[in-house]
């Protein structure tokens, strides 16, 4: 058995159904399969799933979708499958980014520091397929798409975000203020 919090990142846990039968929903899950280090297969990490009884859970249209084309180094959000808004990559998280179905589990803001200002995150359900974690302790290896100051690019990163989708922070506020919210489903190819 297992549960999920009613809250996650401080807002009611949304999931995305990918599926119905008989009084239960399929649904992708806010987790990995498997610890990277321990996994059979980089594949076998993300893209979790299970079912829930219908009865026990509220559901919502949600006809928001984030595309982010790392080829053609856009994000773009459907609605109802029609484009809405674009923007530029400005910087992909390369071979940690994982591709696929995934959705968003919350809306997060970094803390400010003396090198970088504070960052919103539109953090997925993916987390990377190559680290356990990217910061020690933290026991995660989150994958978001969020803005950065140029400055914090340089000094911190070196003008890399490992897995992440960098897009400009107005272009964050944009995605925020057309409705992404929890369960809006992401897919990165």
């Amino acid at each position: 058995m297992a549960y999920l919090p009613l809250k996650t990142l401080g807002e009611l846990t949304a999931l995305p159904v990918i599926g119905t039968s008989s009084g239960w929903l399929h649904v992708l899950l806010p987790s990995r399969r498997h610890l990277p280090s321990v996994a059979p297969s980089p594949a076998s990490v993300n893209h979790a799933s299970g079912w829930i009884q219908s009865a026990a859970v509220t559901t919502t249209k949600a006809p928001l979708e984030i595309v982010v084309d790392q080829v053609a180094k856009t994000v773009t959000l459907l609605d109802a499958g029609k484009a809405v808004y674009s923007t530029a990559i400005e910087m992909d998280g390369g071979t940690d980014s994982v591709r696929g179905r995934t959705f968003v589990v919350g809306v997060y803001k970094t803390a400010a520091s003396e090198q970088c200002s504070e960052q919103p995150l539109i953090v997925t359900a993916h987390q990377s397929q190559g680290a356990d974690e990217y910061l020690e302790g933290e026991g995660a290896a989150l994958q978001a798409l969020h803005g950065f100051s140029w400055g914090c690019k340089i000094t911190l990163l070196s003008g890399r975000t490992p897995g992440c989708t960098v897009i400009s922070d107005s272009a964050v506020a944009e995605l925020l203020a057309r409705g992404v919210k929890p369960g809006t489903v992401v897919t990165v190819k």
